[in-house]
């Protein structure tokens, strides 16, 4: 048994986290199962980079509690919570209009860097912080028992890849996106004995992709991603 797998609980878990990186981490964010009573079947798990906080708030931070109580930034969160029905659901439908505290609450999201950030993280930043706790970071993903990870973000997969989950993980894989010229790279990561499907996706904020913008031109294109996602992983 690794020193963290004593841990059976994330609470339990980002306490020691945020102890023992004191002094790396001035502004520790706290994150994972959003809501434990509301955690769904199949187990959608978000991988982002950093929570933006945008102020100087000296309160404690946790992304959990602010997904709860107000949902927090409709820009990235509106989207998650549309994937999160797609790959839930199965729902054909696209729901335009989405109440996403309601939503987020039957997932989980993790971060890359525990550290507050602002707009963006660079990918040093998130390199640096996968190599300094990925150990911690491998240890709340498999207490989160995913189904289905999707990385918020692209690259963010590779970056899980090299410095988290290394020899626990597959060859690079490909599969045809459904709306686009293009195609979703993937792998399988090893989580508590069974494979899961790790997809390097767009940001949930993502203004434009392959020259698409929009509701009809890339939100319920990627919506309908999702739906294929769980076709391909979820159904078989």
């Amino acid at each position: 048994m690794s020193t963290l797998e004593k841990y059976n609980s994330i609470d339990a878990l980002l306490d020691i986290w945020e102890k023992e990186f004191r002094t790396e981490i001035e502004r520790f964010v706290r994150d994972g199962i959003v809501c434990t009573e509301e955690y769904e079947h199949p187990h959608v798990l978000f991988v982002t980079r950093d929570m933006n906080i945008g102020s100087n708030t000296k309160e404690k931070l946790d992304l959990r509690k602010e997904l709860r109580d107000t949902g927090s930034g409709w820009k990235t969160w509106n989207n998650a919570a549309r994937w999160s029905i797609a790959l839930r659901t199965g729902n054909e439908i696209y729901p335009q209009e989405i109440n996403r505290r309601t939503e987020m609450r039957k997932v989980a999201v993790v971060n890359i860097k525990k550290q507050a950030g602002k707009a963006s993280a660079s990918k040093k930043e998130l390199q640096d912080a996968a190599k300094l706790y990925g150990s911690y970071t491998l240890r709340e993903i498999e207490l989160c028992d995913p189904q289905i990870i999707i990385c918020g973000g692209l690259g963010n997969a590779g970056i899980l890849k090299k410095h988290i989950f290394k020899e626990l993980s597959s060859e690079w894989l490909k599969l045809p996106a459904v709306n686009f010229d293009s195609v979703w790279w993937y792998y399988w990561v090893n989580i508590n004995g069974k494979q899961v499907p790790v997809i390097d996706f767009c940001h949930p904020q993502v203004p434009h992709f392959k020259g698409k913008r929009g509701h009809n031109g890339l939100l319920e294109p990627l919506y309908r991603e999702m739906l294929n996602f769980r076709k391909e992983f979820l159904e078989k």
